[in-house]
């Protein structure tokens, strides 16, 4: 702004669609499942805003930015496998390079786009060539089967697109399919590339993501908030698996902030890919990262999304730069960068000082309550968490705690169905609800409280039927995972329950 003397500001559907889907996440804020990682999410997406502005301070020069992209996924490759020498933790995780982001899938995507921008040069160098073989290794390395395929693919259609280096990117794609095979059978790489990918336990878990959203959506299409499907996932799961995302970024859009903004997003993009200042090229860059984007969770890095910036045309305006202007944009900076510092602290492990900037973040203050060792800084904790999400299990297990300390058992009762309801698919916790009943009992027992005796007797003989209706709705694609739903209580926790039903017999007659 000081060199040129003015500001540029987007204008048009363009930046109209994408600030309805960034401040989606303040409207839904008031209901969101998680207040404290809601505002994250918002300050997180604010960036999307931020970087579109000061893209557009530059002259356009689409193709320029783009060629970095081969660059940095190269240094990235280089760097990743300099680490796994000393086995840094995340880069190398289950056989398969996680480079810089520390997940395989979305990594091999960042390689994946270096790859066909390089395919998509008007001539291809020697060090073109050196920057394939690397980001081929990288690839391969990733051990992504969807990956692999669009590399493939990628290449395929770069063939006929790239009619200047038809018999160079022909070599090249025959080098990547060579690379591969000869990989699969001389190492003890797993074999995730196969005639049974569609039947894979991963794919079909998937699937059980899927179903379960859209039964989520369907309840509430508005939105549930950032990290909201991750905490409310559990009352509706209908099969086993704990996760943050739900790996389909159109179905991610919707239970963040509702169908609204997804309906406005995909619109935007239909426009986007259909516009004729389109090449075939920036369409296949935009396909390759939203088509992966449906069966992963790769808009939750903000690189992806970035490069989809650079590819959609905006509108502009100009404003020339005034006093009101650097003022505000200084006071945004700062609150932007306070927040980061706060989830910086975080990353690297400081939760104490995370909370301290960021009183909100439900993330750092779970790590605290998971840590802490006494019964007060475990209360406090625990209710301060409780305030930004009510769907904290260790909150409620530390309430509990401390209500069973003081023998209030039946006020204790609502805590540990609470989070029974939060952890069906975890027999431990069933068998942790049996031991507290039974304390329950010999206290109500002892003490001749008969009705509150009863109600605890009912909760032992409801074990069963809490157990027999979750997997009355757990969905038959759970059994082909590897995660099936092991419920089957011990003998002995059958015994109590038998022993439960007696006495209440004995009790009514």
């Amino acid at each position: 702004m000081k060199k040129n003397g003015k500001l540029i500001l987007p204008k048009g559907r363009n930046i109209i669609c994408i600030s309805i889907y960034v401040f989606s996440y303040a409207i839904v804020q008031f209901y969101a499942v998680d207040k404290g990682m809601n505002i994250l999410a918002f300050f997180k997406n604010l960036t999307i805003i931020l970087f579109i502005i000061l893209y557009l301070q530059f002259d356009d020069n689409q193709n320029r930015r783009l060629k970095m992209i081969p660059y940095s996924a190269s240094v990235s490759v280089l760097l990743s496998l300099f680490l796994v020498l000393f086995e840094h933790s995340g880069v190398w995780m289950n056989g398969r390079l996680q480079g810089i982001f520390y997940y395989a899938n979305s990594y091999g995507l960042f390689l994946l786009l270096g790859v066909f921008v390089l395919a998509n040069e008007e001539k291809i160098t020697w060090k073109n060539v050196v920057m394939f073989l690397i980001l081929f290794v990288g690839i391969v390395l990733t051990n992504s089967r969807a990956i692999i395929l669009l590399t493939v693919l990628a290449l395929v259609v770069s063939i006929f697109t790239n009619k200047n280096n038809f018999k160079g990117i022909l070599a090249i794609t025959i080098c990547f399919l060579a690379l591969f095979i000869g990989v699969y059978l001389l190492s003890n790489m797993e074999k995730r590339v196969d005639s049974n990918m569609l039947g894979s336990s991963e794919f079909i878990t998937r699937l059980l993501y899927y179903k379960d959203a859209l039964s989520m959506i369907k309840d509430n299409p508005f939105g549930y908030g950032y990290e909201g499907w991750y905490y409310k996932q559990v009352e509706v799961q209908t099969g086993v698996y704990d996760t943050k995302y739900v790996h389909n970024s159109i179905l991610q859009v919707a239970l963040d902030v509702g169908i609204i903004p997804m309906i406005v997003l995909f619109v935007m993009l239909v426009f986007h890919f259909f516009d004729k200042r389109q090449t075939t090229f920036t369409r296949m860059m935009a396909l390759l990262i939203l088509g992966h984007s449906l069966i992963d969770f790769d808009l939750e890095y903000l690189y992806f999304i970035m490069i989809l910036i650079l590819l959609i045309d905006f509108e502009k305006m100009e404003m020339t730069k005034n006093k009101i202007q650097t003022t505000c944009l200084a006071v945004l900076m700062c609150g932007y960068f306070y927040v980061f510092l706060g989830d910086v602290s975080f990353a690297v492990g400081d939760y104490f000082t995370a909370i301290k900037i960021l009183p909100f973040h439900t993330e750092a203050i779970q790590e605290i309550l998971y840590n802490v060792t006494t019964k007060e800084e475990q209360l406090k904790y625990a209710n301060m968490s409780l305030q930004y999400n009510p769907n904290i299990s260790g909150a409620y297990e530390a309430l509990s705690n401390d209500l069973q300390s003081k023998q209030e058992y039946e006020e204790a009762l609502k805590y540990e169905k609470k989070r029974l309801s939060l952890n069906k698919y975890t027999v431990y916790n069933y068998l942790t609800f049996a031991d507290f009943l039974s304390k329950g009992i010999q206290y109500y027992s002892a003490n001749e409280e008969s009705d509150k005796l009863q109600e605890f007797l009912k909760e032992v003989v409801g074990i069963e039927e809490r157990i027999n209706d979750i997997l009355a709705k757990t969905n038959p694609l759970c059994y082909q995972t590897i995660h099936t739903p092991n419920l089957e209580l011990p003998e002995q926790i059958q015994e109590f329950i038998e022993e439960a039903k007696l006495q209440l017999n004995a009790m009514s007659t």
